[in-house]
């Protein structure tokens, strides 16, 4: 079981060491699951030793708990990656390619809103390119069902909000 629990552990640091943005909890399972290389439970067990291990970072929003390799992680996989059999390798590499669009979009644009200390609800809406933040706008709404619409209008209509506010502030 050891090994294999490394295999797991392996698998999920090359996934992010080669995706161009953060990966959701949901998308290392979806791959690791469609490939029936262990059970959810199993791979749960090798995330969260991981994170408690410090290979990775945990970024927890509405939009989702999104993971980053950290540099003792990009490390340990230099050092292990041989264990990462070819055929697991390719899995990989393919489900990357074909999800990359899916990938950076759930990653590239962030969400989020919490209940305000004082009044209403906090809003957060984030556009990240290459894990840079290249838009940040925050604002104050009265109530949740505001919030909810503000962040679903922002997640369909961000490219058209960029471009807005780029435009009217370099007027």
């Amino acid at each position: 079981m050891n090994e294999s629990l490394t295999l797991y552990k392996l698998i999920g640091l090359y996934m992010l060491k080669n995706s161009s943005s953060p990966l959701t909890n949901a998308q290392i399972t979806e791959f690791v699951l469609e490939k029936e290389y262990t059970d959810y439970f199993t791979l749960q067990q090798a995330i969260g030793e991981l994170i408690d291990s410090e290979l990775i970072r945990v970024e927890e929003s509405k939009s989702g708990t999104f993971y980053h390799l950290t540099a003792q992680g990009e490390e340990t996989l230099s050092y292990f990656k041989d264990k990462i059999s070819e055929g697991i390798i390719e899995d990989m590499n393919d489900y990357i390619k074909s999800n990359s669009l899916a990938i950076i979009n759930n990653a590239s644009i962030i969400a989020d809103y919490y209940k305000a200390a004082d009044l209403g609800y906090d809003v957060s809406l984030r556009i990240r390119e290459r894990n840079r933040i290249i838009f940040d706008l925050s604002l104050n709404v009265d109530t949740k069902s505001e919030a909810e619409q503000v962040c679903k209008n922002f997640k369909a209509k961000n490219e058209e909000i960029y471009e807005y506010v780029i435009k009217r502030l370099m007027c």
